[in-house]
């Protein structure tokens, strides 16, 4: 099974420093276990699908996971979003059991459970880029155009947003609620200049720092009946990748330099074959 890799950003190890010493560390390391667990079954739904996700990234108020992937069909991008909430829910539910069985349990339990369901309930909500905002903008792409769907997705984030920061001005007449500030302060940024999308990184060029460093360079041989997708499996988000196309007799027909397979990601349909997506184009670079 493919490795996945946990990095902590310098905001997050400064936040859990700070309520490791000043709050609760039950309440911080049960939710810390549900945000890694959350994201693992993202991860291992994702691999189901052939996505290469290689790396979950903490942040004060969640994660994030990384890794190569293509544009998957709606009805996946549905299930991986769904993954993680899913195990979320089921979770909360076993522990709710447990507490029945084993009642000396409840301060854990309670904690573990408050925590997974808190996290289902708040990623479903349809707002970008919350897995619940992935689901509806999926959904509306089986009906309408990307762009519709796009717009339709940010009046959604605007409506919670709004919606979040009128119960923060309202909070202090009943409990002070400052995260609903943050929260309606995120999905507004993410509504600006979030966009819309997956989640993930898609293939894409390499940056000029790591250029710098030196990267290796990946050299695969596929038939021009493999599919764009199935190709950008084999391939590494740190490597430079070159991608030779063969015939039906096995002979090189067209070189895939990195940037080109960049080009194809964003806008080819990636569930065609190459040969296909090929055979209009002339001068195909020639292998070397």
């Amino acid at each position: 099974m493919a490795k996945l890799k946990f990095s902590l950003s310098p905001l997050f190890v400064l936040a859990a420093l700070a309520v490791l010493l000043f709050g609760n560390s039950l309440i911080f390391l049960s939710y810390l276990g549900t945000v890694l667990l959350h994201e693992y079954a993202h991860f291992l739904c994702a691999l189901r699908f052939g996505l290469r996700m290689d790396e979950v990234r903490l942040y004060p108020f969640g994660a994030v996971l990384y890794g190569q992937t293509a544009r998957l069909k709606p009805q996946e991008e549905i299930l991986v979003a769904l993954a993680g909430p899913g195990l979320n829910a089921a979770l909360a539910l076993i522990f709710t059991a447990l507490w029945w069985m084993v009642p000396e349990l409840y301060p854990l339990t309670d904690s573990v459970v408050m925590a997974n369901l808190s996290m289902a309930v708040c990623n479903l909500l349809p707002v970008y880029p919350l897995d619940g905002g992935r689901v509806v903008l999926n959904l509306l792409l089986l009906k309408f155009p990307k762009k519709k769907a796009l717009r339709t997705l940010n009046v959604l984030t605007w409506a919670v947003a709004g919606l979040s920061l009128g119960l923060y001005l309202l909070s202090p007449f009943f409990t002070f609620a400052p995260a609903l500030g943050v929260f309606a302060l995120l999905l507004s940024w993410s509504a600006l200049f979030g966009g819309g999308g997956s989640g993930v990184r898609p293939f894409r060029a390499l940056s000029a720092r790591r250029l710098r460093q030196g990267v290796r360079v990946r050299r695969l041989a596929v038939s021009g009946e493999s599919t764009l997708f199935e190709v950008l499996r084999g391939l590494s988000p740190h490597e430079y990748a070159e991608v030779v196309v063969l015939d039906a007799g096995q002979k090189p027909v067209a070189l895939l330099s990195h940037a080109r397979l960049v080009e194809m990601t964003e806008s080819c349909d990636l569930h065609r074959p190459l040969a296909e997506l090929l055979s209009g184009e002339a001068g195909f670079s020639p292998p070397i």
